[in-house]
């Protein structure tokens, strides 16, 4: 069925991104948030065709640039790909946070790669992976709390 779309779509653009860029500070930017904000109506909130008027409405009252757009654009294989990735560390949900996840699934880490590394090197394996450079930056995160509950989580998942 994938194939049968892909040459449909040419992907897509997280709103949500483009306007944490164009509108930083604010408390939220819940798509009936930013509406309210310009005086639309929010009335049919959260059903596809209402939310897709609401964010057009916000376009013309703010609008956003090619520039923006490209920025923030994921092809539907890139999108499927992250999708996929972050089901395979979905075991992790109630052990880090979504933007931990989003970082592991950014830098093509998987649950069978962890597994790994702690078989084979315990803590000192997830703390050098997650903190190892990738373009310049920390992979994941150096922060100890994070990589002691991922190494506690695989301990425990390995006893089981």
């Amino acid at each position: 069925m994938f194939d049968k779309y892909e040459p449909l779509i040419y992907g897509f653009v997280d709103s949500l991104e483009i306007f944490k860029n164009l509108l930083p500070g604010r408390k939220t930017y819940k798509l009936e948030a930013l509406a309210d904000n310009y005086g639309i109506s929010t009335i049919g909130a959260h059903n596809a065709l209402a939310d897709v008027k609401m964010l057009s409405c916000i376009l013309t009252k703010h609008p956003v640039i090619e520039m923006d757009l490209i920025k923030y654009m994921q092809t539907l294989a890139n999108y499927v790909k992250i999708a996929i990735a972050q089901k395979d560390l979905s075991p992790l949900d109630s052990v880090i946070s979504e933007e931990m996840k989003k970082r592991m699934v950014n830098t093509d880490m998987t649950m069978a790669l962890l597994q790994k590394t702690f078989a084979i090197n315990n803590y000192e394996g997830i703390a050098e992976l997650f903190s190892e450079k990738v373009n310049g930056k920390v992979r994941v995160s150096k922060a100890r709390s994070v990589i002691k509950k991922v190494a506690d989580f695989l301990a425990n998942a390995s006893i089981s």
